[in-house]
């Protein structure tokens, strides 16, 4: 088991990147590289410390968004979810690969570098204890995972994170599709629903879920939308005018308590809701927009007048 630190953040500054582990799988079916970083230019999450877990050999390879979708490797970091790549036997939907050489080249080049240095096993967990929680230094809440699936995290590494982000009372933004043979953590993970029956089963064992549904009429009973990336009655508000996910809170398991949550599918299949309530914000902005200028040029107007 390795574990490297391969930044040192400087206090004040959301730039701490920490390479957490690499090594073996939980399952033992390939070697994963895991990494960690406070994120704070996105405008939905807000500062929040994003763990990524990636396949070792697409981590070196370099190109690792086209490296994960021709071989499936994604089979080692994101278990039995349906949304993997074609080549891992998943219909190809998760929303990473909507944009993936974006999402997955940007951190995951560092971690990529960093990997290639890798360094011996530390001979005890505090030292990179620590170093975790230094690189969470800045951030509300952490989010696991930007991509992979926290099973497939040994349980060691896996304490490690908890173990950090409850030091320094952090939220948790986790999601787990691996709730039927992990229900533990369901503690504080919300169950990965792609369906309703999927959905009720994790509140039937006590959980709560994440649900990606097609249309706005899917929501049911016990069920609210993420208030992130859509208004109460569905629609799509702008990325940043929502409540960000370090500020929402709700996305924490059974320790947030709360109703569950859905989300339109915002992968690369989208569907038709999705897209209308896209061309209605775009349409709903440069209204706003038109609206502003007009304002500006009254305003002129009038002062001219004087």
């Amino acid at each position: 088991m390795h574990f490297v630190y391969t930044k040192r953040p400087q206090r004040g500054r959301l730039d701490g990147r920490v390479l957490i582990y690499t090594g073996p799988n939980r399952a033992d079916t390939g070697r994963i590289v895991v990494s960690g970083s406070v994120a704070s230019g996105n405008d939905k999450t807000g500062p929040v410390f994003t763990v990524w877990v990636l396949p070792r050999a697409a981590a070196l390879d370099g190109k690792v968004w086209s490296s994960i979708r021709d071989s499936g490797d994604d089979r080692l970091t994101c278990g039995s979810c349906p949304r993997k790549t074609v080549a891992a036997g998943g219909d190809g939907s998760c929303y990473t690969h909507a944009a993936g050489s974006q999402i997955l080249s940007g951190g995951a080049a560092s971690v990529a570098r960093a990997a290639q240095r890798e360094s011996p096993g530390l001979p005890d967990m505090l030292a990179p204890l620590m170093r975790i929680i230094g690189a969470m230094d800045g951030a509300k809440s952490v989010r696991l995972c930007a991509y992979g699936d926290s099973d497939a995290l040994p349980r060691s590494v896996l304490a490690l994170i908890r173990a950090g982000r409850d030091m320094l009372r952090l939220k948790s933004l986790a999601y787990t599709h691996e709730w039927r043979d992990s229900p533990a953590l369901l503690e504080d993970h919300m169950g990965s629903a792609d369906t309703l029956d999927e959905s009720q089963e994790i509140r039937a064992m006590g959980g709560r879920s994440f649900r990606v549904v097609k249309s706005k009429d899917e929501i049911s009973e016990g069920e609210i939308w993420c208030p992130a990336a859509h208004r109460k009655d569905g629609s799509l508000i702008r990325s940043g005018d929502g409540a960000t996910c370090d500020k929402c809170g709700l996305c924490g398991g059974k320790g947030s308590k709360g109703p569950s949550i859905v989300i339109l599918d915002q992968g690369p299949k989208k569907s038709p809701a999705y897209r209308a309530e896209k061309r209605a914000l775009k349409k709903e902005r440069k209204a706003a927009a038109l609206a502003f200028a007009n304002a500006v040029a009254d305003a002129e107007r009038a002062a001219l007048a004087l």
